[in-house]
């Protein structure tokens, strides 16, 4: 009789897990939002929003559907003693799915888009004193020829372009070398709230959207 206590208590424990994996991927159905404090490579602080819509899929294979990531980060940099801010608009979408209580993610990285607003710049307060006088000479010849000493156009066309390769290999790296995504361990759900472990930023917390 012992002989069968084993699979049958294996079997209960799949049975449970099962049972709640249904649950949280039924709960997760719906738009989450949560604003992170990251840092850049240079240690420079920055906060980005994210915003994660769930699409529940029942199917009788996993526990779990589509989604689409959203993602809006207002950055400043500074390139040769010009101050330049930006926001980066993202989206992105992909599949999830809950397994024995954590939260798997594939991003398909096709579907990425990236869009660059807001573009400004200023003199770094940095600036040297004959960078100062170089940058106000250049303005007033700019102003007398109703243009600006840098086309904002072009220059948020660059920070695009850079925007888009730095999410894609963000997104890339993700998904891992197998491509089959990224793990998010203890997914929990309740009374509107959203949290799950990250190996980079630790637990997050999203907040269900009204």
């Amino acid at each position: 009789m012992k002989k069968y206590l084993l699979p049958l208590t294996a079997a209960l424990c799949i049975a449970l897990s099962g049972c709640r994996d249904a649950k949280l991927a039924e709960a997760a159905e719906g738009t989450w939002q949560t604003t992170l404090e990251l840092k850049d490579e240079y240690g420079t602080p920055y906060d980005q929003m994210q915003t994660y819509t769930f699409k529940h899929e029942p199917d009788a294979l996993k526990d779990g559907g589509t989604f689409v990531e959203y993602t809006l980060t207002t950055m400043t940099e500074e390139v040769e003693d010009i101050e330049v801010t930006y926001t980066t608009e993202t989206s992105i979408e992909g599949e999830w799915e809950v397994i024995f209580g954590d939260l798997y993610q594939t991003y398909w990285l096709q579907t990425l888009d990236v869009a660059v607003t807001d573009v400004d710049y200023r003199l770094s307060d940095r600036a040297s004193l004959d960078t100062q006088l170089d940058y106000l000479g250049a303005a007033v010849v700019y102003g007398m020829l109703g243009q600006e000493p840098i086309d904002k156009d072009e220059l948020a066309e660059e920070i695009r372009k850079n925007a888009y390769q730095g999410f894609y290999a963000s997104y890339e790296e993700c998904n891992g070398m197998d491509g089959e995504g990224s793990c998010y361990d203890e997914l929990t759900i309740k009374n509107g709230i959203m949290e799950f472990n990250t190996s980079d930023v630790g637990r997050i917390r999203l907040k269900k959207a009204k």
